[in-house]
């Protein structure tokens, strides 16, 4: 939920497009109430051909452990979802910026961890206020379909 720990929109679109190439499946984008504008934003920076295999989840808390149980693959920011996702045994690509997964990774047999290696100087962050010199959100650049692939 907090504004520092979502992929940048560029990065995410690149991160859907690249899931619906190597699949015909749709790919199901969840959603939350704080979370609509952003949702807005990433389809609308999707090609529209890719736009219309998107499906936008919304749903309570069991639902959501329901689908997250049947996804082929989930891929998540380091948040709640993500150790709900790794309790069901589900594939799991859990990506981290401002924590480190040292300190917060879910655990499972199915879980990857995504994260800037070496660490930035700033991390972990108090993940209200980006103070990185050069670049916000630097420790989530590269958490994009590249980053995945190698994860």
């Amino acid at each position: 939920s907090l504004p520092l720990r979502r992929l940048p929109i560029d990065e995410a679109a690149a991160l859907v497009a690249r899931c619906l190439a190597e699949t015909d499946a749709p790919a199901l984008v969840f959603s939350a109430p704080d979370l609509e504008t952003y949702v807005a934003e990433l389809l609308a920076a999707l090609d529209p051909a890719l736009r219309g295999r998107v499906e936008v989840w919304r749903g309570d808390l069991r639902e959501f452990i329901v689908a997250a149980s049947r996804a082929r693959v989930l891929y998540t920011m380091d948040s709640g979802p993500a150790h709900l996702a790794a309790a069901t045994g589900s594939p799991t690509v859990v990506l981290f910026g401002p924590n480190r997964a040292a300190f917060a990774a879910p655990r499972g047999p199915n879980v990857i961890c995504v994260e800037s290696d070496p660490p930035l100087p700033c991390q972990p962050c108090d993940q209200h206020r980006c103070v990185h010199p050069s670049l916000p959100q630097a420790c989530l650049r590269g958490r994009g379909p590249e980053a995945v692939a190698a994860g």
